[in-house]
């Protein structure tokens, strides 16, 4: 496991809908460095379904945690993670927000 990448297209012809792409921090932990998915969709829960994809896949290739920093001011991303099970993890943010979210997997 060194870095993967996953993209879904739920609607048959629609094409690229969101993307995701992990790296490895620890040989059990890996990042979610991005996480994409456009804010107006008509498939609600997409970017839900991408978050359990890419932990399912990390899963089978071995990793036990994935981290992820929530985007300076992206409460979308951040609902997202949270949604998805990722809690807080380490330092925080002078803002007092988290500076690093963690998923046991």
């Amino acid at each position: 496991m060194t870095l993967a990448a996953l993209w879904l297209a739920p609607v048959e012809g629609v094409g690229l809908v969101g993307a995701a792409a992990t790296r490895l921090v620890t040989p059990k932990t890996a990042e979610l460095c991005v996480l994409a998915v456009p804010a107006a969709l008509p498939w609600p829960g997409l970017g839900d379904r991408l978050v359990r994809e890419v932990a399912d896949a990390l899963r089978a290739q071995g990793a036990e945690r994935v981290v992820a920093r929530p985007a300076g001011g992206d409460g979308r991303r951040l609902a997202l993670l949270r949604g998805a099970g990722f809690e807080a993890a380490g330092p925080r943010h002078p803002d007092g927000s988290a500076v690093w979210l963690s998923l046991e997997l």
